[in-house]
């Protein structure tokens, strides 16, 4: 007998619906999916009030209320039952449709009206849904969709075992923007996530801290930076590598004029001596910068790539960063008082997956996105796409980011090195593939080391586990080399094949395989575009 009914969020794709209609059955029992797109259970498996902190594809749930369930404002009366609303779900909603706060009890209740307000019709049609409160502080790209990561986070922890007598603790070795740890925050999980670049450090404590400050602070902090006076005389210098670019072309005024835009912020910053607020407004003008100077690696191996710079100006769009960063901070004051997550330790490390700082047998899951094998084909040069926040926020020297590619998994500057590290066959014959080709050649030894890097790290993930605990890694399931003007495929690289084979190298066991495929926005940025993009999450287990 059908007791709940659960709306999933509109306009999910395929793979999102079958991870859906995954969590959904690890929480409820005898689900069923109906023609009209709901979903309809028959009992709940854990309380209703974990059910709305887990769920992350449901909007709304409707049923019987609990006995005992006390009043929040996460839930509304229906007759004789009640409409409840998952917290992921008002955090999106929130963020996408209120331009000031309201409370969680009326957008509940709007949810729950045969017709929404207009402000929610808005937000319910919008498709972007990947970055609510905290994780749209900083724009960062091939970031985890926190639906996904919530998803399998609390799946994969009901059937994982606790480090000893410690709780089950998640790692992200490639932590990136902090996505998984800030998720793991939110579900009460204890976390760890390591990055090389200091850089996705840094946003990723700024999120952290943005949970942890109160809305009508930030927004002092941030009217107090945004009205830091001009300079006359900078004392910031882009990096030679940027600073070239407007060199070249005798633009010496104008790259003098930025570099003083730049070192006005930097002093705005500077005054901050809350650390949790500075670490917020330094996110929010790294996003600025960022969204100032884009860089655009040109795949062609040899570290060539495209510096746009937009119109807007700085102070611009750190007024927008900060706007949106005082937004989140609101939405998370009212989805913390209405839910009330678990507190959860946390540490965000600056370190190498090749070599963690992380003791033997103490984390329970990993759940991470290594650099995809374009990343080693030359598609990527991270540090240096990433040089002028970095210099910009005295995170990294010039010279300090020259160094660190060398060490990066998956950048262009690492050599092959000499270690004799056995390999599967077909990483082999895409070396050999790409030594062959004149315009390739100079990939080869990259190549080859990302793939000893990912063995490493793959071993350093196993050392780090428990016996029975679980690895999942986001990777791309294939890479295609082609020929520019036609199009035509010159190479393709199963990606999953050699990564499976890398993890039972390791001492692991598959132990499940999903490819989701991707729905690409732009299909003019490169002739690969044209083709159908999959990516594969792969589960492992150690068994010893």
């Amino acid at each position: 007998m059908t007791t709940w009914r659960l709306a999933l969020r509109a306009g999910l794709p395929p793979s999102d619906r079958d991870l859906a209609l995954t969590e959904v059955s690890h929480l409820l029992e005898g689900v069923q999916l109906g023609l009209d797109g709901t979903v309809d259970a028959r009992a709940l498996r854990v309380p209703l009030a974990e059910a709305v902190r887990r769920l992350a594809f449901v909007q709304t749930l409707s049923g019987p209320r609990p006995t005992g369930l006390a009043p929040a404002p996460w839930w509304t009366p229906r007759g004789s039952g009640l409409i409840a609303v998952p917290e992921l779900a008002a955090a999106e909603l929130l963020t996408l449709g209120a331009t000031e706060p309201i409370d969680l009890g009326t957008l509940v209740e709007e949810l729950a009206a045969p017709e929404p307000a207009p402000m929610l019709r808005r937000a319910l049609a919008r498709k972007t849904t990947s970055t609510p409160h905290a994780h749209g502080l900083h724009k960062y790209k091939a970031r985890f969709f926190p639906r996904m990561v919530r998803a399998q986070l609390h799946v994969a922890l009901d059937r994982v075992p606790a480090a000893g007598e410690r709780e089950r603790r998640v790692l992200d070795p490639f932590v990136g923007s902090g996505t998984t740890t800030l998720e793991c925050a939110r579900l009460g999980v204890p976390s760890v996530g390591v990055d090389i670049d200091p850089l996705s450090i840094r946003i990723a404590r700024g999120k952290r801290a943005l949970t942890r400050v109160e809305p009508a602070a930030l927004a002092a902090a941030a009217e107090r930076l945004l009205a830091t006076p001009a300079v006359s005389t900078a004392t910031y210098t882009f990096p030679p590598l940027m600073a070239r670019k407007w060199e070249r072309k005798q633009l010496h005024a104008e790259l003098r004029e930025l570099e003083r835009q730049v070192s006005r912020w930097q002093q705005g910053l500077a005054a901050e001596t809350d650390p949790a607020l500075r670490l917020v407004l330094s996110a929010c003008l790294s996003d600025a910068l960022v969204r100032k100077f884009n860089v655009r690696m040109m795949g062609t191996g040899v570290g060539r790539f495209a510096l746009e710079v937009r119109q807007r100006a700085i102070g611009t769009l750190l007024q927008g960063a900060c706007r949106r960063a005082v937004q989140a901070a609101r939405v998370l004051a009212v989805i913390d008082a209405g839910y009330r997550p678990p507190p959860a330790t946390h540490e965000l490390l600056r370190g190498t997956a090749t070599a963690l700082d992380v003791p033997d047998a103490s984390v329970s899951l990993v759940f991470t996105s290594p650099p995809y094998l374009p990343a080693s084909s030359g598609r990527e040069d991270y540090l240096v796409g990433k040089s002028i926040p970095l210099t910009a926020l005295g995170l990294m020297s010039a010279a300090e980011i020259a160094g660190a590619e060398t060490a990066s998994v998956g950048s262009m500057k690492a050599a092959a090195g000499s270690e004799d590290v056995p390999l599967p066959a077909a990483v082999h014959a895409l070396v050999d593939w790409l030594q062959s080709d004149e315009l390739r050649r100079i990939k080869a030894a990259p190549t080859l080391r990302y793939h000893r890097d990912l063995l490493r790290s793959l071993r350093e993930v196993h050392r780090v586990l428990v016996p029975g605990g679980e690895a999942m890694f986001v990777i791309g399931k294939a890479s295609v080399f082609y020929r520019f003007k036609t199009r035509e495929v010159l190479y393709r690289v199963a990606c999953d094949d050699i990564f499976r084979e890398l993890a039972e190298q390791a001492g692991f066991a598959v132990i499940d395989q999903v490819d989701v495929k991707l729905d690409k926005k732009n299909r003019n940025a490169r002739p690969r575009s044209l083709d159908d993009y999959y990516e594969s999450v792969i589960t492992l287990r150690r068994t010893a």
